[in-house]
């Protein structure tokens, strides 16, 4: 790798992201639903936090539904290469975020990986990384 750069992509909504890893050549492409369903690691940007924010695990399940430690959710699939993670909040509301998914090479695991990147109901960046694939 000679440079550290990071693949630009547009929302539907024309705004622009970032892919969560360095560009190594992927190109947005259509993604089988079945190699979504793992663990991935989930880091929001909030606009608050000046700095490297933290990330957290989180498991998408074969049923569409999101294990996480503190709270629920459901993800769902537009079978090319748009995800929409619903959150349910403790006062009741539901947020969702929809985020492009695109092949990636994981430079931390020197392997491919699948990467999301998009931008939740507040403007605020969303970033995720496969960490493990289900076996199925």
């Amino acid at each position: 790798m000679s440079s550290h750069i990071w693949a630009p992509l547009w929302t539907k909504d024309g705004w622009p992201v970032v892919s969560p890893e360095r560009y190594a050549r992927e190109r947005m492409q259509r993604i089988p639903k079945r190699e979504i369903p793992g663990g991935w690691e989930r880091l929001v940007q909030l606009r608050w936090i000046d700095g490297q924010a933290p990330s957290s695990p989180l498991r998408l399940l074969e049923g569409g539904q999101i294990d996480v430690a503190d709270g629920k959710g459901n993800w769902s699939f537009d079978g090319d290469h748009t995800l929409t993670l619903t959150w349910a909040e403790a006062d009741g509301r539901t947020t969702a975020e929809t985020v492009l998914l695109l092949p990636s090479w994981d430079w931390e695991l020197n392997r491919p990986a699948l990467v999301f990147t998009g931008l939740d109901g507040d403007g605020q960046a969303v970033w995720g990384k496969q960490t493990s694939r289900l076996a199925g």
